[in-house]
């Protein structure tokens, strides 16, 4: 489906928060769906990747997930995880991991096409969806923190958001999140407009 008024004025509050954060902004990945595509189109991206396991149906397909769902609704990531006595963790883990692998092979490939060109520096953005921002932002904090060196784990910290407060959204409030050396950004629904 299309962007909805209320979508196009959440990316135009992105765009406000990030500032100029969004203009190093060279790889793009998103999910296949017709809303993922129109949200990086309006944020300037208009031929984004789009990587099919970006869309939570793609792996919400096991009855765990949807018992899951069906009992907690909004409720934030943390209770998702822990639900069923740790099956949420159990099932969402290999999710996360394979999200990681394929961002991180696309990212590798469009990578590999820049450095051929001698234009390999850039920021990444990711468009995705509900649950599933939660748990790229839980696989890109990983990713970082394993990428640093003992000595820069303060760095990390400053530089990140802390996991519990990703875990601490509600699955459907988490709007998106950009990290960087300067900081982080967090965008959450506004559930008053």
């Amino acid at each position: 489906r299309a962007l909805s008024p209320e979508a196009e004025h959440q990316c135009a509050s992105f765009l406000a928060q990030t500032g100029s954060m969004i203009d190093k902004v060279k790889y793009v990945f998103v999910s296949p769906v017709k809303r993922a595509v129109s949200t990086a189109s309006f944020l300037g991206f208009p031929d984004p990747t789009k990587l099919e396991y970006l869309y939570y149906e793609s792996y919400y397909t096991d009855e765990g997930f949807k018992e899951i769902e069906e009992e907690l609704g909004c409720a934030p990531l943390a209770l998702y995880l822990d639900a069923k006595e740790g099956l949420g963790e159990k099932l969402h883990a290999p999710v996360r991991e394979r999200m990681a692998n394929e961002l991180a092979a696309a990212l590798g490939k469009e990578l590999r096409k820049a450095t051929a060109l001698g234009e390999y520096e850039g920021d990444v953005l990711i468009v995705s969806h509900a649950i599933t921002i939660g748990i790229i932002a839980q696989a890109v904090l990983k990713a970082i923190k394993t990428g640093l060196g003992e000595d820069d784990k303060s760095s990390a910290d400053e530089m990140c958001p802390e996991e519990d407060k990703i875990l601490s959204f509600n699955v459907g409030e988490l709007e998106g999140f950009a990290i960087s050396s300067k900081g982080s950004v967090t965008l959450l629904q506004n559930e008053s407009r």
